[in-house]
């Protein structure tokens, strides 16, 4: 009888056990996704702040009004236009916004910026990973994933214009990396997620 008894606690705290389990909050996967996205533009970010020190120490002083490219994406920053985007308009910003950064990195790659084909390849890498995150976010959503953007870029003649390019497109990049992140948080605002990522900042909408 003793047998039976032992088994029968050992079935009840299993039973228990597998309800405490089924009960515990699960993490949410476009939660965990939005994060992973956020992480991904945090790395970017790095990378980008790495090359730019690099075009900085072989130029010297520059104005990036000499050198304007035209299609990089605009970054309005102000709390009240990023609390009126909803998650689709959120993540479409992105979407187009990172495949132009990827389309201009791989421009600048294919150009070879004197050398500076590792930190490139590298910034090719990470935004990459981030057009592919937010391209797979959208079609979750079962929204249209925008082409490829097909703009008109300059032709580099000299090795020095490519190295002013490289600058201004690091500059613009680390810049709409933390524009990026901010978008984020707003997308798990939306999405309800409960904690963000240590490196992105409030958003009070």
């Amino acid at each position: 009888m003793r047998l039976f008894a032992d088994v029968g606690v050992n079935v009840l705290l299993v039973a228990l056990l597998a309800q405490v389990c089924f009960s515990m909050p699960r993490p949410d996967p476009d939660c965990q996704r939005f994060r992973g996205m956020a992480s991904a533009a945090h790395q970017l970010q790095q990378v980008s702040i790495k090359l730019l020190r690099a075009m900085r120490a072989e130029l010297g002083p520059v104005e990036m009004d000499d050198y304007r490219l035209e299609h990089l994406p605009a970054m309005n920053f102000s709390i009240d236009h990023l609390c009126t985007l909803t998650l689709n308009e959120s993540l479409y910003e992105l979407y187009c916004g990172s495949s132009l950064f990827k389309l201009s990195v791989d421009w600048l790659d294919s150009a070879r910026a004197a050398g500076r084909q590792s930190l490139l390849n590298q910034t090719s890498v990470h935004v990459t990973r981030l057009v592919g995150m937010t391209g797979d976010a959208l079609k979750r959503l079962q929204q249209e994933v925008p082409p490829p953007p097909a703009p008109s870029l300059p032709v580099v003649l000299h090795s020095f214009n490519v190295l002013h390019y490289s600058f201004e497109v690091a500059a613009r990049l680390k810049l709409y990396c933390d524009w990026s992140k901010r978008l984020l948080l707003r997308v798990m605002q939306l999405s309800r997620c409960t904690s963000a990522l240590p490196h992105l900042r409030n958003l009070a909408c």
